[in-house]
């Protein structure tokens, strides 16, 4: 996770999913960055994204998780935003 990220809930699903919820304030273009550069060095392969100008999304896997992480712009809070990993094990 970025700098400055505080974790504000997690939820274990049925089926190994899990919901990782977070607020960053490094602010999204530098969020963003981070998911670009940061999560393939970590070893996990992004597949499916976009980027609009107030949010983005990705798929990403690795050999033994799937997920997909949204960023979203907090409207209310300058530089802050909404970061969401959601993961399952693959099985």
């Amino acid at each position: 996770m970025p700098d400055e990220t505080v974790v504000t809930s997690v939820e274990h699903r049925t089926g190994g999913r899990l919901v990782v919820a977070t607020v960053v304030r490094g602010g999204f273009d530098t969020t963003l960055a981070f998911l670009h550069k940061r999560l393939p060095k970590a070893g996990y392969i992004p597949a499916e994204g976009e980027v609009e100008e107030d949010d983005a999304e990705s798929n990403f896997s690795s050999t033994s998780v799937r997920g997909r992480w949204t960023l979203r712009k907090m409207p209310d809070c300058e530089g802050g935003v909404y970061l969401t990993y959601l993961t399952s094990v693959v099985s």
